[in-house]
């Protein structure tokens, strides 16, 4: 079931393999996953996972308590057998509308052959 504005192909609730075991292995595999956290039975089965969600702590010094529960906070992640993450610190904030020492990012990926 999709939410109104969403696109249909958005699965809630469903367990990650399931949505991994859908994928072909002789394609370009793109996971998207909105908080940057791996599970190990995944890795190898996607060229790349893209998240977001913890704003690089958004607000120093919370980047020292967020990364208590991200293991991937910002940036390019070589996870092994093929798979990749890339987790963007994001445009926008959470709560209040600022940011304190982490800065705001647009992110370009362009995949080639």
């Amino acid at each position: 079931m999709t939410r109104p504005g969403r696109p249909s192909a958005v699965l809630q609730g469903v367990a990650e393999s399931t949505v991994i075991d859908k994928l072909s292995p002789d394609k370009l595999n793109i996971f998207l996953k909105h908080q940057p956290r791996v599970e190990k039975g995944s890795i190898g089965r996607f060229d790349i996972q893209l998240s977001g969600h913890a704003h690089k702590g958004q607000i120093f010094p919370f980047t020292l308590v967020v990364s208590l529960f991200y293991k991937y906070m910002d940036g390019f992640f070589e996870l092994g057998n093929g798979s990749s993450l890339y987790v963007s610190r994001g445009t926008g904030t959470w709560g209040p509308p600022i940011r304190f020492l982490t800065f705001p990012e647009i992110t370009v990926i362009d995949f080639s052959r």
